[in-house]
């Protein structure tokens, strides 16, 4: 229960951004120590899809391609294995 009231709140206090920024583009860096981060990579994705569903369009500009590409590899060997 107290983890719904807190998610509301959170939601509550985002709709004046939501509906400043609702059909705007914002534009996301993903890199750094991230990168080797799984929970990080899936939490940013999740946000970005949230956003997209608020009518917020959204830019991932990815630092790092060629590694991020590796991790991605990686996960999808682990999940084939």
């Amino acid at each position: 229960m107290e983890d719904s009231i807190r998610k509301a709140d959170i939601l509550i206090e985002a709709i004046p951004y939501i509906q400043k920024f609702r059909g705007k583009v914002i534009v996301a860096k993903y890199g750094g120590s991230a990168i080797d981060n799984p929970a990080a990579m899936r939490g940013i994705l999740q946000d970005l899809v949230f956003l997209t569903e608020v009518g917020i369009r959204s830019f991932l500009f990815m630092a790092e391609v060629l590694k991020l590409i590796g991790v991605f590899r990686t996960q999808a060997a682990r999940r084939i294995s």
